[in-house]
């Protein structure tokens, strides 16, 4: 063992030896109870406790005294009564007796009807007392005969029908709030109503992360301890990626490499992220490095996976919605951070008088120090990325030299791969964050939100004269740009009527500036592959633009919950893409959409069924396109504190934007290829798959959890790259000139149709104690998917493993608080069976076996080159692991809160392989020798300081 292996373990001893005796050293751990604090006095005459309730509120109050004769209260007000209603509602709890007020606002009593077969309901809204916005997954348990328990629905909604006339006690949870009790009366054929105000309580979470099924949502460490919001887990390096820490739900997996995000097994471009309603596209994550959003803007972030309803979207994968943090859950106004990648701040604040008409605004910015900072390990990691790969853009000419797109004159002329010279890449982003809401009465708001973003990266491309042997780099520049706006109107209108009007927009634009050759001149490459052509400048991009406007209406009607919308969207796009290598494509248009959907979510007992369907009439089809789903869910109390839920899920599902990405055969590799999206045109229909989803959670207890979740999705027609077509294998074209460029403007000639299918099984358990949570997750995924492989004589076509595939893996994750105002985050992941082990651009451009390999010395004794490109199965990378770990600590100031932030990011060093490649090297005799397998690794072990203020 080596001195820096030995240190690195002495160091990782001493780092849990330390939060262990600090963990052991604190306050014992102890269960909590569920149920909000209350005032007993103890048993009192009902006639005193009502007294002493109208004394203190003031109220006129109207009752039969032989009602209240002989009976006694022991509840008198409670922390969550927050109303006369409530605090009557106390004091008469478990007496038979309830209040209601009549409508000139006197209080009355009256018993409770004995119970028989009629049977009443009770619907209520779930919001934030703090902000009034509603909250949806919010969970409610009855605690009563029934046993049953809701899940508040997107507009913070519930309901409980068939119900037993009695008295009810109510629980209500969600994650980031206080929980509480409240308590309701439930007379025969009528319904109740409830608004439940839940406190903010800060977690250490953030941003908060949702999925479609969860446990009861719960303050994770139960202490009271208010600084616990000053201690987000270590995510990675500098301020996280707002989405990276999505690969800790399950069902959906960050790549290890380049940190795209795949949901269920489905592709990175088949899901759609959304900010506040509105579609984001977003082209690279940078290794998990360079991210979308300024997570310091964000609230709450909900992954809908398979089998999500019909009002969530058209996407054959799933939907990620983002939501605009609009104020600080512990008051703060300002709040800053600095990271070796980044600097971040946000201010927000409250408008008016918080009781009555309000506003609340927010502003968040942020911007990268790499021009003034840039951390050698970084440096080092990308300089290994944008490391050059002669071979692939050597072999893939003489693929397209054999199609004869591409001609090839002179002699050969041997240079390693070694003489290549590499400039280490830059990257840059700043972007900005806005958003407003006026509060009305009656729930009603005004929402507003702004988005802009700029990123820009560039590395090096490279070429060399044919009379010189030197190689000189161009420039090879990325930039793009995001911005996106949307206002809407919201709130009830009447007591069972819901409405939102929204107008939104969205762009994006990518320009990808680099050198390319035109067939004028002779250019030289290493290793001798000369073609005639010159240096010219490109620059290749994608723009899309969207606006739309739509309209929501929910309307409840006893045990039904209906809900439709309708949207219209207008799409303008535009693609172009030239290259020698490739044939040119150019692809503009502006289209129509009209979307439609109606649900009816209807609840009979413990059981809740969801019906409806999408309906997208598309112009440029003159087509409608019809989307049938449906849910069935039950939620149950078992034991004293047990919970049960279970979800039957599925679907048709569609999709009309498609986001491509054509890899790159330039030896700068930073980013993989150029993404792209387009909407679909009259050539091509949209993608379409089945869903089956399943899902049971069990709560044995309140701090424990089992999950199981399966789904299986059948795609029988997906599009993708039609790479044959691009090189010119499938159709033989006349050798291109500069006044003879082919150019590809249908979908059809440059997409294929694909199909597929993915299934997977994941169980999850966690487990929460006082100052600890400990959690372990397992996922089976297998997803497959039909490709096309170039052949000596023809297109071969097979249904392989995606390469993103990971068929098996491993999640262990603790977060402990040692002591208050201190978190230390501990976060094991590991992957088995990774297929596609070379880059991708190998299996896309280069034909199979002796095509073009053999065009180089490649010896089989010396096993070099010898590899079928056909069968990307067979080329399995080694098993991934990776231990991060991450401390933090909150000073509280008089008027503000420091936290020191440190992260260790893959403690052990691990090679981590990401792909490999094949590299020419020169032998003792300065012949030109071939290597397989040249690795290229993931992140190495990295460390961050992050510094935050509170003020």
């Amino acid at each position: 063992m080596g001195f820096r292996s030995r240190c690195t373990r002495c160091v990782l001893t001493l780092f849990l030896i330390s939060t262990g005796c600090a963990f052991f050293t604190g306050t014992a751990a102890s269960q909590s109870q569920l149920l909000a604090s209350s005032d007993s006095l103890g048993l009192r005459p009902l006639r005193d406790v009502l007294y002493q309730v109208q004394s203190s509120t003031g109220i006129d109050l109207f009752y039969d005294a032989g009602l209240i004769d002989g009976k006694y209260s022991g509840v008198v007000s409670q922390q969550n009564a927050r109303s006369p209603e409530e605090m009557l509602q106390h004091a008469l709890f478990g007496t038979g007796l309830y209040s209601f007020r009549l409508t000139s606002g006197t209080f009355a009593i009256k018993a409770i009807p004995p119970k028989g077969e009629a049977t009443g309901s009770v619907r209520g809204l779930v919001f934030d007392g703090t902000t009034g916005s509603s909250l949806p997954n919010a969970h409610i348990w009855l605690f009563a005969d029934s046993d049953r328990g809701a899940v508040s629905d997107a507009r913070g909604q519930f309901y409980f029908d068939r119900l037993p006339a009695g008295e009810y006690v109510l629980h209500i949870s969600h994650l980031g709030f206080d929980q509480m009790t409240a308590l309701t009366v439930v007379l025969p054929t009528e319904e109740s109503t409830l608004s439940i105000a839940l406190t903010p309580r800060p977690v250490p979470i953030s941003p908060i992360i949702i999925e479609g099924i969860q446990a009861p949502a719960r303050v994770i460490f139960l202490r009271d301890d208010r600084s616990e919001d000053e201690l987000a887990p270590a995510r990675g390096y500098g301020t996280a990626d707002a989405l990276r820490g999505l690969g800790e739900i399950m069902g959906v997996r960050t790549g290890d490499a380049t940190a795209d995000i795949h949901i269920q097994g489905g592709e990175t471009g088949e899901h759609q992220f959304q900010l506040d309603g509105v579609p984001v596209y977003e082209p690279v994550h940078l290794r998990g490095l360079l991210g979308a959003f300024n997570p310091f803007a964000l609230e709450r972030i909900t992954v809908h996976k398979a089998g999500f309803s019909a009002s969530e979207g058209s996407q054959i994968s799933g939907v990620i919605r983002a939501e605009h943090a609009l104020t600080s859950s512990d008051g703060r106004v300002l709040d800053m951070q600095i990271d070796p990648l980044s600097i971040n701040a946000r201010l927000t604040g409250i408008i008016g008088d918080p009781e009555k008409l309000h506003a609340q605004v927010m502003a968040a910015m942020r911007t990268s120090v790499w021009d003034v900072y840039s951390p050698n390990r970084l440096d080092s990691l990308f300089e290994s990325w944008n490391a050059p790969d002669p071979f692939l853009l050597r072999a893939s000419l003489l693929a397209a030299q054999e199609s004869g797109r591409v001609p090839i004159i002179g002699a050969e002329r041997q240079i390693p791969d070694s003489s290549w010279a590499r400039n280490p890449p830059e990257l840059g982003f700043r972007d900005i964050h806005g958003a407003f809401r006026l509060h009305q009465e009656r729930h009603r708001s005004l929402h507003g939100s702004f988005y802009h973003s700029q990123n820009n990266m560039q590395a090096d491309r490279f070429f060399a004269r044919p009379e010189a042997d030197t190689i000189f780099a161009s420039l090879d520049q990325y930039q793009w740009w995001n911005t996106n706006a949307q206002i809407n109107y919201s709130g009830l209108f009447g007591s069972r009527t819901f409405m939102l009007a929204r107008a939104r927009t969205s762009t994006y634009r990518l320009s990808h500036d680099y050198l390319s050759l035109n067939n004028r001149e002779f250019v030289a490459l290493p290793g001798g592959t000369i073609i005639v052509s010159e240096l010219k400048d490109v620059d290749d991009g994608n723009y899309i633009s969207e606006q739309a406007a739509e309209i929501e209406l929910d309307y409840s009607l006893r045990a039904h919950e209906f809900s439709g919308g309708l949207e219209v969207v207008r799409t303008h796009h535009r693609f172009s893409l030239s290259d020698v290598y490739l044939t040119t494509i150019n692809n503009e248009a502006t289209n129509w959409q009209l979307n439609s959907f109606f649900e009816d979510v209807f609840h009979l007992g413990p059981w809740q069924f969801t019906a409806g369907s999408r309906f997208s009439f598309v112009p440029q089809k003159q087509s409608v396109f019809a989307e049938p789903r449906f849910e069935l869910r039950t939620d149950m109390v078992t034991g004293e504190r047990g919970t049960f839920t279970a979800r039957l899920a599925g679907g048709l599902y569609r999709q009309f934007v498609h986001q491509f990405d054509i890899s790159s055969v330039s030896p700068s590799a930073l980013l993989p290829g150029v993404r792209f999206w387009m909407p679909i045109d009259s050539t091509v229909s949209p993608a379409k798959a089945y869903h089956l989803a399943a899902d049971l959670l069990w709560q044995p207890t309140p701090t424990l959890s089992i999950r199981l979740e399966s789904y299986y999705k059948h795609q029988p027609h997906i599009l993708a790259i039609n790479y044959p077509a691009l090189i010119g294998q499938e159709e033989a074209a006349p050798i291109p000139t500069s006044s003879d460029v082919i150019t590809l403007s249908n979908q059809v000639d440059f997409l294929r149709n694909s199909r597929g299918y993915a299934l997977g099984n994941a169980l999850a358990i966690e487990h929460l104690f006082e100052r600890l949570r400990i959690g372990a997750r397992y996922e089976y995924s297998l997803a497959q998917r039909e490709y096309a492989f170039e052949g000596e004589d023809d297109v071969k076509v097979s249904l392989e493993v995606a390469p993103w595939n990971v068929t098996h893996g491993l999640n262990l994750s603790f977060d402990i608080l040692p002591r208050p105002g201190m978190i230390t985050t501990v976060r094991w992941r590991g992957g088995w069976d990774r297929r596609w082990g070379y880059r991708k651009a190998y299996y896309d451009f280069l034909p199979t076996n002796s095509y073009s390999l053999s065009r180089y010395d490649c010896d089989a004794d010396l096993n070099t080159c010898d590899i079928n490109l056909s069968n990307p199965s067979a080329h399995k990378l080694p098993p991934f692991r990776q231990l991060d770990l991450g401390i933090a600590y909150a000073l509280p100031l008089s008027q503000a809160a420091l936290q020191f932030r440190l992260d260790v990011l893959n403690v052990f060093n691990r090679e981590n392989i990401a792909d490999w490649s094949i590299r020419a090297t020169e032998d003792d005799d300065r012949m030109l020798v071939y290597e397989n397998d040249v690795p290229r690794g993931s992140l190495p072990r990295t460390i961050s300081l992050a510094l935050r203020l509170k003020w």
